[in-house]
């Protein structure tokens, strides 16, 4: 009798162990929405690190493992993924650093995001692979969130699937984030 037990309770943690491990974790990944005029992308966080990239105002960068930044210069930097027009979407291989706090005043170039808008008519899905379409969602469509504590994310292995918890679907689903345009909550 107590070997059954134990053999049941070995079972169930073992199932309940892969289960975990299938989840994709979207801890620190957050897609930023660019607050100032133009935002430098450098090789490195400091001013003395070459420009690779700029960044208009309202453009959307994917803070890319928003615990590694530094601090130099008087102002925070952070690791970024950026959009460059012609690759057609995030590519991992565009990876830089950009400011994203004034530490002196606080002051926030980037803006963590939790609504988006469609810029082309596409459907969301409900894999972050983008597999299993549902609802179809027209150009100039807001897409608001359903919880005052979610922010828009990204799944670091699929860059342009942004998590979302949309209104009218229960849980998350995911859209290509190059037919999107975030926005703050």
């Amino acid at each position: 009798m107590k070997i059954g037990r134990k053999i049941s309770l070995l079972l169930s943690i073992t199932l309940l162990s892969l289960v975990v491990t299938c989840i994709p974790v979207f801890a620190a990944y957050y897609v930023n929405d660019v607050k100032v005029s133009s935002l430098n992308i450098r090789t490195g966080g400091g001013i003395n690190y070459p420009i690779i990239g700029q960044e208009p105002y309202d453009a959307d960068i994917l803070d890319n493992w928003s615990d590694i930044y530094t601090s130099a210069d008087g102002y925070r930097w952070n690791r970024v993924y950026y959009p460059v027009s012609s690759d057609g979407q995030y590519n991992s291989s565009r990876v830089g650093w950009a400011v994203t706090t004034v530490v002196s005043t606080g002051e926030k170039w980037t803006e963590t995001c939790s609504n988006v808008k469609v810029n082309q008519s596409m459907y969301f899905y409900l894999s972050y692979n983008l597999t299993s379409p549902t609802q179809l969602h027209t150009s100039g469509e807001y897409v608001t969130k359903a919880s005052t504590d979610l922010y828009l994310s990204y799944q670091p292995n699929y860059l342009n699937a942004w998590r979302l918890n949309e209104y009218n679907t229960p849980g998350y689903v995911y859209g290509n984030g190059w037919y999107l345009n975030a926005g703050p909550g």
